[in-house]
């Protein structure tokens, strides 16, 4: 049986199977086309012992057509109905979206653990570049040999807590099946190896968050072809594909790769590559990872004013600093001496939140346009000029902001949110490369690419 492939098959259909929900079985229609997923449930006679918000807040379900096994998540109850059948039967009807699932032929369950996952894509071919790994496998696959094990494995980082990352050479042989083998197809692919096996949970989560780290380095959606898991089950390992749809922006708003791995000219570029960005985005005491995935997000909305504010506030968390009018520790113990003497001349105020607000104010000495000028300062001149940081209006910028989110009436013309936006995107990646540890030298790189 041929394998299928979600993601460049097109598949689409409706499937008739049953579906599993707290060891209940069902008869159900799954939908797959391009308009998405939804899976369509038939309770005869009330078998599912749920009330309507428990069924409302259904989160995932296993569906079995034949031999295919699906895991359904993200669900999302868009409608239902009852029907009676005679005096006394009847059957309650729900329709789900499904945000995305695991597919398998071999058995699959909510108790599925996976062992890894795999993420090929257009994205990450170019990405990663022509190294010198992929001219010896290439050169190889011509004159009939098989590549080295050492050339199949690009890098590898472990990661605690998590396991292992890195970027493979997959290879098969071209030619004429069973008659004549030629040259060599390869497909570079991203893959974790989990230190154990993960539950769907824990495995969506953390191919949202490559994914997205992937995307932020790529500078554009990744045009993903395949991802896949290994499976562990009772007779041992099966293949598994996990499906999301790749939500993609109206506006490319980046220009060009942002990092490369390495480069389509031969120039042997991955050897400077910073592998410490992969400790530090996975780093738990890094609050970076959370930053990526928000300006990703943003990337992904298709309202330039909505994307500007959210880029704002993004540069405006990575760029305050700590400043106070006067020693917080003095403050500090100024207020607890005086909690006594507020707390008669002002006996109706709850004291806590006014000293937490005093305290606050205090550490705002420095307000957003200060820290961003400041941030922007903190760079060597080669990048202030290689990436135009002087010609960046920091107050309009900021004013801009302002007058939009406090002033209910106020509209600000098309062209100037898209510069504010382009301005702000520019300040995020240089913070977010410094966050990830990429040195200037590095960064002076990237002006050229």
């Amino acid at each position: 049986m041929d394998k299928v492939n979600h993601y460049t098959d097109h598949v689409s259909g409706i499937y008739k199977g049953c579906v599993t929900i707290d060891k209940i079985s069902c008869a159900a229609e799954l939908t797959l086309g391009a308009d998405g997923v939804s899976i369509r449930v038939f309770d005869f006679n009330k078998q599912l012992k749920h009330d309507f918000l428990e069924t409302v807040s259904l989160n995932k379900m296993v569906f079995q057509s034949e031999f295919n096994y699906y895991i359904l998540f993200g669900l999302y109850l868009m409608e239902s109905s009852f029907m009676q059948v005679g005096r006394d039967d009847g059957f309650y009807d729900y329709v789900f979206t499904v945000q995305g699932f695991a597919f398998s032929r071999g058995r699959l369950d909510e108790h599925s653990l996976y062992r890894n996952i795999s993420v090929q894509g257009e994205g990450i071919v170019k990405w990663s570049g022509y190294t010198r790994k992929l001219k010896s496998i290439l050169e190889s696959g011509l004159g009939g040999k098989v590549p080295s094990e050492e050339d199949v494995v690009e890098f590898e980082r472990k990661i605690p807590n998590l396991g292992v990352i890195g970027l493979y050479y997959l290879y098969t042989y071209g030619g004429v099946k069973g008659l004549h083998t030629v040259g060599i197809d390869v497909k570079p692919t991203m893959v974790i190896t989990f230190e154990a096996p993960v539950s769907l949970s824990r495995l969506i989560e953390c191919y949202i968050d490559l994914y997205m780290f992937l995307r932020f380095l790529i500078g554009s959606p990744i045009i993903i072809s395949n991802v896949e898991t290994q499976t562990t089950y009772e007779l041992g390992v099966s293949s598994t594909q996990l499906y999301l749809a790749e939500k993609k922006s109206n506006e490319n708003i980046s220009a060009g790769m942002l990092l490369p791995y390495s480069s389509i000219y031969r120039d042997d570029l991955e050897e400077t590559f910073p592998h410490c960005i992969w400790d530090n985005f996975y780093n738990l005491n890094n609050k970076v990872r959370e930053l990526v995935k928000k300006y990703v997000t943003y990337t992904m909305v298709n309202n330039n004013e909505e994307r500007f504010l959210g880029f704002y506030r993004i540069i405006e968390t990575m760029t305050k600093e700590d400043s106070y009018y006067v020693d917080k520790e003095e403050l500090s113990n100024l207020l607890g001496l005086s909690r006594k003497f507020l707390a008669r001349r002002f006996p109706n105020v709850s004291l806590g939140g006014f000293i937490r607000e005093i305290k606050r104010c205090n550490g705002n000495k420095n307000n957003t346009e200060s820290c961003i000028r400041h941030f922007i300062n903190g760079f060597p001149n080669s990048i202030i000029e290689g990436f135009k940081l002087k010609e960046i209006s920091v107050g309009e910028v900021c004013a801009s902001r302002n007058k939009i989110i406090h002033q209910p009436l106020f509209s600000e013309s098309p062209e100037k949110i898209h510069k504010h936006m382009n301005s702000t995107e520019v300040l995020i990646k240089l913070a977010m490369l410094r966050s990830l540890g990429v040195s200037d030298k590095k960064l002076e790189e990237i002006i050229f690419y």
